[in-house]
């Protein structure tokens, strides 16, 4: 077993991202952070080095942080590491997790030996840093929340990162993920939203492989970004709104990066197309990861994946209607007429309703300039109130092949604001903090080892399902605040 500790191989720490069992990637591998998987995985227990990782609340990350490394138990170049993240922060965000600040890394040789207060050299940009995991410490940033690796969510793209990953860099998106794993970045201490446009326009120029050297001959790089994106989405059945906004992004886009890049001051107000409610940065983030996911699906899979991308493009021109009807109805609907309780709901009386929550949750993108607030806010208290009270009746009822420790929990949440005398606005704050970090707006996360899919159905109403309603507040919840939390 020694010896597996000896002929120099290395791991990747990742301290906020949180998986439950070892999961393959090409010719890597990711695992919990526990002494089991470290002899098993490295044949040496060094779990107390990672004991220097604190979670927000001070403690040792323990067995939610992650190990990234080599399956030959080879040696990794910290770039190629950095490629393996990326990839993944990259399928996590296809499936609804965007911000990349938790995908925090750092790579260190395997020590021989337990002895905590062996120097650890960190290594800098620009220094060389002597430290020992028992005295010196790494802390989150308040960007830096603690994110599951639900490994099913992710499954169905795995095969086509791993074959980027081995394609050429001229020829694959690892480029383009690094410019957009760095445009992802929730915290605004070390870049601009001018930088993330520029950021942004360089993946897409990346994704589409521009030419280098650019030719006289060739026309302006927007007009050439435009036609990349017209020959990747022209199959989909798009009207003729959202072309004219495709251009127009493309247009601002360009203005922003080339006034950026060379100097000139850029008023604020650029950042936003006012026509159609949409900022710069986000729209762009949004048709970079459709794009992905549409390229990254399997085959048998894509005609389906790229008629809901056609839908979804199409959402960004007609957010504020959906909203609008949203907040109308529930402003006149009582709780129990959303889910009167026993497992049972009117579903004829909310059908345009769980219609509108279809399409609400179907949106990629959040904006921060709804001018009706309280509305929102009462209308995600409506949905909430639903939620207790069906979380109530999943708990009484112990339902099998579903895992619902997780709704129990919720449950205490609620409970604890209560007693604590928070308002309501609190209350539901703290509640979509708790189902977002949980990802329980997703099907995925009610299955169990030994069950899948179709045990799920205790968990529908008709056409209405937990995790929908959960989606539908959290998504409320984010219109309310004026950004994303996944």
């Amino acid at each position: 077993m020694q010896d597996l500790v000896d002929v120099g191989q290395n791991v990747s720490i990742l301290p906020y991202v949180w998986t439950d069992s070892r999961f393959l990637f090409g010719e890597y591998e990711i695992w919990p952070n526990t002494a089991e998987m470290w002899l098993e995985i490295v044949g040496a227990d060094r779990s107390a080095f990672t004991n220097s990782y604190r979670n927000s609340g001070g403690s040792p990350v323990g067995a939610r942080a992650s190990l990234l490394s080599r399956r030959d138990r080879g040696h990794a170049s910290f770039s190629q590491f950095r490629d393996v993240v990326n990839a993944l922060s990259t399928m996590l965000w296809l499936s609804g997790s965007r911000a990349s600040d938790s995908w925090a890394f750092e790579t260190w040789p395997l020590p021989q030996n337990n002895d905590l207060d062996e120097p650890f050299v960190r290594e800098g940009k620009f220094s060389r840093n002597h430290t020992s995991p028992r005295r010196d410490k790494f802390y989150p940033t308040v960007y830096m929340r603690t994110i599951r690796l639900n490994q099913r969510q992710i499954e169905r793209y795995v095969p086509w990162f791993t074959e980027e990953l081995k394609k050429p860099r001229r020829e694959s998106i690892v480029v383009a993920m690094s410019h957009f794993h760095r445009a992802r970045y929730e915290t605004h201490y070390f870049s601009s939203p001018f930088d993330d446009v520029e950021t942004i326009w360089s993946g897409f120029e990346s994704m589409f492989h521009f030419p280098y050297p650019w030719g006289s001959s060739l026309r302006g790089r927007d007009d050439y970004l435009l036609a990349c994106l017209k020959g990747e989405l022209g199959s989909l059945d798009l009207s003729g709104d959202f072309w004219e906004g495709l251009e127009c992004w493309v247009r601002r886009a360009y203005e922003v990066r080339c006034l950026h890049t060379h100097g000139d001051d850029v008023r604020m107000e650029l950042l936003r197309l006012e026509r159609y409610g949409i900022g710069l940065v986000d729209f762009g983030l949004s048709l970079a990861e459709v794009i992905i996911r549409a390229r990254s699906v399997p085959s048998e899979q894509s005609r389906i994946v790229r008629l809901g991308v056609g839908l979804e493009l199409e959402q960004y021109f007609s957010w504020r209607i959906v909203v609008d009807g949203v907040v109308r109805i529930l402003r006149g609907m009582d709780r129990k007429e959303i889910y009167p309780g026993g497992g049972q709901s009117e579903v004829e009386e909310v059908g345009e309703l769980i219609g509108l929550l279809k399409r609400l949750v179907s949106f990629r993108e959040v904006y921060n300039d709804y001018e009706e607030n309280r509305s929102v806010a009462s209308a995600r208290q409506k949905l909430g109130l639903a939620l207790s009270a069906w979380a109530n009746d999943l708990v009484r009822s112990s339902p099998t092949g579903v895992d619902i420790g997780a709704v129990a929990y919720m449950r205490e949440v609620i409970s604890s604001g209560v007693r604590d005398q928070l308002g309501a606005n609190e209350i539901d704050s703290n509640l979509a903090g708790y189902l977002c970090d949980g990802m329980m707006y997703s099907e995925t996360a009610y299955w169990t080892e030994e069950a899948t899919g179709g045990d799920v159905e205790c968990l529908c109403v008709g056409e209405l399902s937990f995790w929908m309603l959960v989606d539908s507040f959290v998504r409320l919840h984010e219109i309310y605040v004026g950004y994303r939390m996944r």
